[in-house]
């Protein structure tokens, strides 16, 4: 259950299964059991600082953060840590997903190389970050989700991305979706 905290509250904070492990401790440290638990106990002694806001965040910021998260997910997909992984593929995701306006709209006026030059390297930021996600959920046979995030590597980023068609053609193997399936994989 959540609530707001004020400075002075105590309370138990109670994590089960991986969320019971810190990040670099191995689940075989912890059994591996999913009903594992632990409960830690915190005091809000002070409150200070500004939360990360990804507006007000450059571009190369934004990148730095994402790519710090991505290499977190990875290495927790490589401890089969699954949703933590899925968690920090989800957040530096969500960095990414602010792109700078390229024109002002205005029929034939000209692009702002700037702007198109970081929206370029935020994509390819993204790209990863989705396709890893993808695989996480895979493993986790949550089909349509990683489904979902190939096609948005295909649809927004890279139409013609050979690990997003093959992961997308094997999501729809699992969802039964055959002729979807083999336009993907054969494109792959």
């Amino acid at each position: 259950t959540a609530r707001r905290l004020q400075v002075g509250d105590v309370v138990d904070v109670v994590a089960l299964g991986e969320y019971a492990l810190a990040d670099d401790e191995a689940e075989a440290s912890h059994d591996a059991d999913p009903s594992s638990e632990r409960t830690w106990r915190f005091e809000l002694a002070t409150v200070t600082g500004t939360a990360q806001d990804k507006f007000r965040l450059s571009v190369d910021e934004r990148i730095e953060a994402a790519q710090q998260l991505r290499e977190r997910g990875n290495a927790m997909l490589k401890q089969g840590r699954l949703l933590r992984a899925c968690d920090h593929y989800e957040r530096g995701s969500g960095l990414m997903d602010v792109i700078e306006a390229e024109d002002m709209g205005m029929p034939g006026s000209k692009k702002d190389a700037t702007a198109v030059a970081n929206n370029r390297r935020i994509r390819e930021c993204q790209q990863p970050l989705l396709l890893n996600w993808a695989l996480a959920l895979m493993r986790r046979k949550q089909w349509h989700e990683a489904e979902r995030k190939c096609t948005e590597v295909l649809l927004d980023i890279e139409g013609n991305s050979v690990k997003a068609l093959f992961r997308r053609g094997q999501c729809q193997v699992q969802l039964g979706n055959f002729d979807d399936a083999k336009k993907d994989l054969l494109k792959a």
